[in-house]
C-alpha cells in the first residue's frame, strides 16, 4: 500500500477503501496469501487509473 498510496495511513484507507479492498483481495484468497508480487498486485488499479 505504500507503493500505491506513499506513506500509507488510516486517512488513505478510509478515503480510497475500493482501492485497498482490491489490494488486499488481490493477495489473498479464502485466508492464505496467494499473490507477494507487488508489480502483480498493483498492476490491475494502476490500470483502473489511466481509465
Amino acid at each position: 500500500m505504500d507503493r500505491h498510496f506513499g506513506n500509507v495511513c488510516e486517512l488513505d484507507i478510509m478515503f480510497h477503501l475500493e482501492k485497498a479492498h482490491f489490494m488486499l483481495e488481490e493477495m489473498v484468497m479464502n485466508g492464505y496469501i496467494v499473490e507477494t508480487n507487488k508489480s502483480n498486485i498493483l498492476q490491475p488499479i494502476q490500470l483502473m487509473d489511466k481509465a
